[in-house]
C-alpha cells in the first residue's frame, strides 16, 4: 500500500511516523501512520489507521483421474468471488478433461490465482472369460491380464489367476494410475 502526503510541493518538509521524509511511502503492515507536513510557517499532521486484509489462500493440488471420471476442483474461501478459466463463477467446478485450469479468487480487493493440472489416465483393459459352468468336484482357472496394474480378487488373492471349484460370482479389480476397473464372472 502506498501512502501519499498530499499535493507535491518542493518547499514543504515531510516527516512520516516511519522516519521517512519522502512524498510517498510503501507500507506492508497494519498499524497507525501519521505524516507531518510543514512549509516553514504552517504545519499540519494527518493520521491514518491501516488494516491489511489477508490474501485469500487457495492451493488446489494437481490431480489425476481415470478416463470417464470427473473430479471436483474446489477453491472455496468464505466471502470470496471466483472466476475459473472455464468461465464459471462458482466456488468449485466439476471437470473430466485433461487440461490445466486456473481460478481467480477475489476477496475485499485482494486477488489470488491458482492453477491446477488435471491428468486423465486410460483405465486398465481387463476382461474375464464369459460366464461358465463346471461339474461337481471340478475346478476352473480364472485369469486376468493386469496390464501392469495391481490385481485384487474377491478371494483376497492378487495373482493373475485363481482356481475356483464352487459356483458363484467372482470379481476382480485391477488398479493402475488412479484407475480401478472391475469385472465379474459367474
Amino acid at each position: 500500500l502506498v501512502l501519499d502526503a498530499g499535493a507535491a510541493n518542493f518547499a514543504y518538509s515531510i516527516k512520516w511516523s516511519t522516519g521517512e521524509t519522502t512524498q510517498r511511502i510503501k507500507i506492508n503492515k497494519a498499524g497507525t501512520y501519521w505524516v507531518n507536513v510543514s512549509n516553514g510557517q504552517c504545519e499540519t499532521t494527518d493520521t491514518i489507521h491501516v488494516g491489511l486484509i489477508p490474501t485469500p489462500l487457495v492451493d488446489i493440488p494437481d490431480t489425476t483421474i481415470c478416463r470417464g471420471q470427473t473430479v471436483k476442483l474446489d477453491a472455496y474461501v468464505n466471502g470470496a468471488s471466483y472466476l475459473w478459466s472455464t468461465g464459471s463463477t462458482a466456488a468449485s467446478i466439476l471437470v473430466g478433461t485433461q487440461e490445466e485450469f486456473w481460478v481467480k479468487v477475489m476477496k475485499a480487493g485482494c486477488i489470488t490465482i491458482d492453477t491446477v493440472k488435471v491428468s486423465v489416465n486410460p483405465p486398465p483393459d481387463i476382461s474375464l472369460s464369459r460366464d461358465t459352468s463346471i461339474c461337481p468336484d471340478q475346478s476352473i482357472m480364472l485369469t486376468v491380464n493386469s496390464n501392469g496394474g495391481r490385481i485384487q480378487w474377491q478371494t483376497g488373492e492378487s495373482s493373475n489367476s485363481i482356481v475356483v471349484n464352487k459356483p458363484g460370482n467372482y470379481w476382480v479389480a485391477v488398479s493402475r494410475d488412479n484407475c480401478v476397473v472391475r469385472d465379474t464372472v459367474n
